[in-house]
């Protein structure tokens, strides 16, 4: 599920805990367009499949911003998105194994229960004052 701004940007993207189990042999399926910063899908494979050894080039890009992935490993939270003027969006509540995709905006989270969860995003991480505006 896609969540957009008023001029159809996308801003995130939630993939919940069941999505792949409505696929049905599609090895890779990208969710995301082939010019946002952060790149992701899902691959669904049968048994016996194989990837071949391979190895990513080292490409030179150019990225504005940072996108950020959140796997919840355990728990519950509400997740607040925000469009690039600070407006609230829409809220969404994430649990066990749900993936949200923050690409563009801004966001916030509030723990319903104890949590955990697993964050992934484009480095060098600066440091919580230069890579951060908190509103």
């Amino acid at each position: 599920m896609n969540i957009y701004d008023k001029n159809n940007n996308i801003m995130s993207c939630i993939i919940r805990s069941d999505y792949n189990k409505s696929l049905q042999n599609i090895p890779h399926n990208f969710l995301s367009n082939k010019d946002m910063n952060f790149q992701y899908g899902i691959s669904n494979m049968t048994k016996g499949h194989r990837i071949p050894k391979h190895y990513h080039n080292k490409i030179k890009r150019e990225i504005i911003g940072t996108s950020e992935m959140v796997i919840v490993r355990e728990g519950k939270l509400i997740v607040d998105i925000y469009d690039n003027e600070q407006n609230l969006l829409s809220n969404h509540t994430l649990n066990k194994n749900d993936i949200i995709i923050l690409i563009d905006g801004g966001h916030g989270f509030e723990m319903s229960e104890d949590t955990c969860i697993f964050n992934l995003k484009q480095g060098p991480y600066e440091d919580m004052f230069n890579d951060k505006t908190h509103f």
